[in-house]
């Protein structure tokens, strides 16, 4: 080290929630090589990672929010539906899962994942912290397998 200077310490990048637009956030994945584009005419970005995540930054709840959308198998009941969206909400508690009408109007049921992080109004979240948490909703994701096979496997 060199006498009379001090080391720098790096610039960390760090973000208010109203500067996390659709756009940003989809900078955000890109630039950590995760592909993410932005949802046309909505407030969104998709991520294209194990799992398609919406993110987007919801200022008026102070929330980063996360959904993922599944169909669910052809043919299963909104009885067994309701029993597996039930068991996940119970067993992995970090996400809410509920049903939705798939939009194709052919009564067809998706199950959606939510996860919300919160951010406060004199709070910021780096980048860095952004993608460390949508891989954590993929895990969660990930995670509610065992729970339909545990439902529905035929021995």
């Amino acid at each position: 080290m060199y006498r009379g200077t001090t080391p720098q310490t790096p610039n960390k990048m760090e973000l208010k929630l109203d500067q996390l637009s659709a756009s940003n956030l989809t900078s955000i994945f890109n630039n950590a090589f995760i592909d993410a584009e932005i949802v046309k005419n909505t407030d969104f970005c998709a991520i294209k990672g194990e799992h398609t995540l919406l993110a987007s930054a919801l200022k008026d709840q102070n929330t980063i929010q996360f959904l993922n959308y599944n169909q669910l198998p052809d043919g299963m009941s909104e009885e067994d539906a309701k029993k597996l969206v039930s068991a996940v909400n119970s067993q992995i508690v970090v996400l809410k899962a509920y049903l939705t009408e798939n939009s194709t109007g052919d009564n067809q049921l998706s199950m959606i994942f939510e996860y919300n992080h919160i951010v406060l109004n004199n709070e910021t979240i780096s980048p860095k912290t952004i993608v460390q948490i949508a891989r954590f909703v993929e895990k969660a994701i990930t995670a509610t397998y065992p729970i339909y096979h545990e439902l529905f496997s035929r021995a």
